[in-house]
């Protein structure tokens, strides 16, 4: 879900338009992970478009080209937000871009699965 803000100034006047993600309330009780994880089973770097350079983002796994890191859209997908809100929250990325890191860790999860 998307929430904007507007700050007027005196006189009523738009100074400010701010737009965040706020997380959904989900029901632990229905099944469904109430909270969001950072997969450490995942080897982000055998993913084409992830890098990793020291001292950027303190070194952890990012789109290649920008300091977006792929655990939270993995896990805004899999908390139940489609592809489309999650564009509209990282806009620096395609659709395309965002399929491809929703698909990866999905497909490594089902080949550590016996």
């Amino acid at each position: 879900m998307l929430v904007s803000a507007i700050a007027l100034l005196a006189g009523g006047i738009v100074a400010y338009v701010r737009t965040w993600r706020v997380p959904k309330l989900i029901d632990p009780y229905a099944g469904a992970p109430s909270i969001a994880y950072i997969d450490t089973d995942i080897d982000w770097l055998a993913c084409e478009p992830i890098e990793q350079i020291p001292g950027k983002v303190s070194g952890r796994p990012i789109m290649r080209g920008t300091r977006i890191m792929p655990d939270p859209i993995v896990n805004s997908y899999d908390l139940g937000d489609t592809m489309e809100e999650i564009h509209e929250g990282f806009p620096a990325l395609s659709v395309a871009q965002i399929k491809r890191l929703i698909e990866f860790p999905h497909a490594q999860r089902a080949q550590l699965q016996p």
